[in-house]
């Protein structure tokens, strides 16, 4: 991830001429802790060419529509829609199995960022009949622009950026001391064995380099006993 943030924010110092480069990338997929909830993570990197600094942040949320449908002509589309919150949620639509030949006939293959309900059968239509199964993946388009569940996370990520910025190294003076790395082991209030939940915060400074572990921030000293691989395994 952190690569790919590297060659996005890059890329936009380089078309706008500018020493600060910010740039996100998200990834969606089952919760480490609760694998049957949905997890979106982002994370945010701001390059400071002038003052020779990269940090990065990361927001981890459940608030998010990521999903997928397996659609077969006459299936339910409706409730599927209504759940991801189309059409200001915008999908994409792709053949379960494409068909081998398809790029010689010319038929659709992916298509992104359909927001418009009759463009959206259409669609289906053609890419069901372009696949060797006759049924199409329709899933939520995840891209920021084309979804406002994730611009919400990206835009609380953002204040998470901004108050780092704003926070000094206590050594070296220059702006971005924050969590660099949480060590595991909080302990369990039930049989207290430790936990994969946070325990300690590393704070550091991408600048000089100065560290200090501290107490998790927002003062929790136990785990709750449902997440304990102890307790319920």
């Amino acid at each position: 991830v952190r690569k790919t943030l590297r060659l996005k924010a890059n890329k936009g110092m380089e078309l706008t001429g500018m020493d600060i480069g910010i740039a996100t990338e998200g990834t969606f997929g089952p919760d480490p802790v609760a694998p049957h909830i949905c997890a979106h993570t982002e994370t945010m990197i701001v390059i400071d060419r002038g003052n020779d600094l990269e940090i990065t942040e990361q927001l981890v949320s459940h608030e998010t529509n990521y999903e997928q449908l397996l659609y077969k002509p006459g299936g339910d589309l409706e409730s599927f829609l209504e759940r991801i919150g189309f059409p200001e949620h915008a999908v994409i639509v792709q053949p379960e199995e494409p068909k081998l030949f398809n790029r010689l006939f010319k038929e659709p293959g992916t298509v992104k960022g359909v927001r418009d309900y009759d463009l959206l059968l259409t669609t289906l239509e053609q890419i069901c009949r372009a696949s060797r199964t006759g049924r199409a993946v329709i899933e939520t388009d995840m891209r920021a622009g084309m979804n406002p569940t994730r611009m919400k996370v990206i835009r609380k990520l953002g204040k998470v950026m901004t108050d780092r910025l704003q926070r000094h190294c206590p050594a070296c003076e220059v702006p971005g001391w924050g969590i660099t790395f949480r060590k595991q082991g909080l302990p369990c209030s039930g049989c207290g064995m430790p936990t994969q939940f946070t325990l300690n915060e590393i704070w550091s400074c991408s600048a000089c380099g100065f560290s200090d572990e501290q107490p998790r921030s927002d003062g929790k000293q136990k785990a709750d006993p449902g997440y304990c691989h102890f307790c319920n395994p």
